[in-house]
């Protein structure tokens, strides 16, 4: 094929051009001479074309390996550049590789040390229950010096633990809860990480904290006691002679008899108050709200007349019936009822009670009012506003705290609302049913 191209390509043009000669010399020829021209000139023709053909044969193999040997040295340098390119590349590769290697390890140094260095039991694992990540607190929890890899169920021997970790793994998700193991308490977190597939644990002892917490009980209880005692005594002396001394002494009688009803009364209240946050047991019962709220009043009605304030009710008809422990319920009342009338000085105490979808009690006054800054909290145990004025009018600082546990353990809510000069509102929602 390729010897046809070049005869198409260059002697076809040469023949046209011996022909074109061949007619134009004939031209002067003899009739005679035909034979003999046209024999030599063919001849010619022949010869000419095959010292053109060996001609051209030898000249295009020499280019030809010339286009050869420039094709391979073009074909090397470039495949040179390339492999140099790409050495350069893999060096990069190489360095970077390094670099990052070096990075994880000091970071995975730097996490390994914060683990150990936490008092708290600590280890991750796979949500198909291989340990990958724990430290040493883990260690000596489960006499295992070595859990990496191992599946959770055949490092964790406590049950307690074990039921709360098997729950996670069947179903990972967040969550917190407090366990007794033994003689120790502990409390046990869950965080579920769905990009990486893994759960966190963490186990808080809390024994300690535990064992503060019922010596601390104990001694409030024991103290309150102890104190209730001779409190009653010394306020019922002071009773008696109250009556014996002539009035210049009796200024001094009332005095400490103040001071001695203020003292029981915080002995009282921090006795209710440590009640509330050991025991937390509530007597429940069905109670109309309407008639304990009646009740209630006529407890006021004096301290209602001497600071010369009215009493305004807005109670709905169709309450439903309440379930709740009277007794406590009746101290919430007292509390918030005898705040607003000690706070208010001039105007008017409100009581509202209504049914949407949980029972919702507002007490509102039209005293002074408290400050932003101090509403946050006001539920705290001891926390008063105005301390002078709270001394004065014998107030503990517990009241408040009382309701806020109170109203807790009904599994309900209490909160406040106050502008200053316009006075206060305390509003408390209960659930209107409990499973007793």
């Amino acid at each position: 094929m390729e010897v046809l191209k070049r005869i198409r390509s260059f002697f076809l043009p040469i023949s046209l051009v011996f022909l074109l000669v061949y007619f134009l010399i004939l031209q002067f020829i003899d009739r005679e001479d035909f034979i003999n021209f046209t024999i030599i000139f063919i001849l010619f023709y022949a010869v000419t074309f095959i010292v053109f053909w060996v001609v051209l044969n030898n000249f295009m193999k020499y280019i030809r390996s010339i286009r050869k040997i420039t094709d391979e040295v073009v074909t090397t340098n470039k495949e040179k550049e390339n492999l140099d390119e790409t050495v350069k590349q893999v060096g990069s590769i190489a360095d970077k590789l390094t670099y990052y290697d070096r990075k994880l390890t000091k970071r995975q140094k730097g996490f390994n040390a914060i683990i150990e260095s936490i008092g708290e039991v600590i280890w991750i694992q796979k949500t198909n229950g291989l340990i990958n990540v724990y430290n040493q607190a883990f260690c000596d929890l489960t006499d295992d010096e070595n859990p990496k890899s191992k599946y959770f169920w055949n490092v964790i021997k406590q049950t307690e633990l074990y039921g709360f970790v098997d729950s996670i793994h069947q179903n990972p998700t967040n969550k917190l809860q407090k366990l007794d193991a033994g003689n120790r308490s502990m409390l046990c977190s869950s965080s579920y990480l769905e990009d990486t597939a893994e759960i966190v644990f963490i186990l808080h002892d809390t024994t300690e904290l535990q064992q503060l917490e019922v010596i601390k009980k104990d001694l409030i209880l024991n103290v309150s006691h102890e104190l209730r005692t001779p409190l009653t005594s010394i306020k019922g002396f002071l009773e008696t002679l109250e009556d014996e001394l002539d009035s210049d002494h009796a200024y001094y009688i009332q005095v400490i008899k103040r001071n001695t009803e203020r003292l029981i009364n915080i002995v009282n209240d921090l006795l209710i108050l440590t009640k509330l946050e050991h025991v937390r047991e509530l007597e429940y019962e069905q109670i109309d709200l309407p008639k304990m709220l009646e009740s209630t009043f006529l407890l006021f009605e004096n301290k209602l007349v001497e600071k010369k304030l009215k009493l305004e009710t807005e109670i709905s008809s169709d309450l439903p019936l309440l379930t709740a422990d009277y007794f406590k319920l009746e101290q919430v009342l007292i509390n918030l009822i005898d705040n607003a009338i000690k706070y208010t000085d001039l105007g008017t105490i409100k009581i509202s009670a209504q049914f949407d979808e949980e029972m919702i009690i507002q007490i509102s006054d039209s005293g002074r009012g408290i400050p932003n800054e101090h509403l946050d909290r006001i539920f705290e145990r001891f926390y008063v506003v105005d301390k002078s004025r709270s001394r004065k009018l014998g107030g503990t600082g517990l009241g408040l705290s009382i309701v806020k546990h109170i109203v807790q353990l009904h599994q309900g809510e209490v909160s406040v609302k106050s502008v200053i000069g316009k006075g206060t509102t305390f509003t408390v929602k209960l659930p209107v049913e409990h499973d007793e």
